[in-house]
């Protein structure tokens, strides 16, 4: 029996490479590879991120840090009275973390964020449209999130989130 060098499936001997990783095939894996060795793994993964998610995650971070620019100017020019206006503040500082942790989880490579990401965003699209909100801040903004989405569900990028599944399983070693 032959295993592929990166995720370790089982093949016939006249196999030579993995069909789902395109990796070749080997008699001699080990079965339990280093901590430090699962690490190396990862770090190489990580840095092999396709280009169209480097770009789908600039573009995520775009409203996120706008609206982050936003709260603090709003903060240091206005000199708020957040006595009368707390829940303004306190939604849109707790929208900007969730967002910049759903990016940062999105450029880790966990597929689950981009689901979420999608999901969010067409959600963000169905209230707009049903409570009549729309403008041209929101336009934008849901704009460049639908183009970073594409790229994230675009084949490439598929490929990559599904190894870093594969690698993430990997990485934790097992007592």
């Amino acid at each position: 029996m032959k295993r592929c060098s990166y995720c370790g499936k089982e093949y016939p001997d006249d196999a030579t490479t993995c069909v789902t990783d395109q990796q070749p095939l080997t008699s001699d894996v080990p079965l339990n590879p280093s901590p430090k060795r699962l690490l190396i793994d990862l770090q190489a993964h990580l840095a092999a991120r396709p280009p169209l998610v480097n770009v789908a995650c600039l573009l995520l971070g775009v409203a996120p840090f706008c609206d982050s620019i936003d709260v603090l100017l709003r903060i240091a020019f206005q000199r708020p009275n957040f006595s009368q206006l707390p829940e303004y503040y306190l939604s849109s500082i707790f929208t900007i973390i969730v967002a910049w942790l759903l990016l940062y989880f999105v450029f880790r490579g966990k597929n689950w964020a981009r689901w979420l990401e999608l999901c969010l965003t067409v959600l963000v699209i169905v209230f707009a449209f049903a409570l009549n909100e729309m403008n041209a801040e929101l336009d934008i903004n849901l704009l460049i999130d639908i183009v970073a989405i594409f790229l994230l569900f675009r084949r490439s990028s598929t490929e990559w989130f599904t190894k870093s599944k594969y690698a993430d399983e990997n990485s934790e070693p097992s007592l």
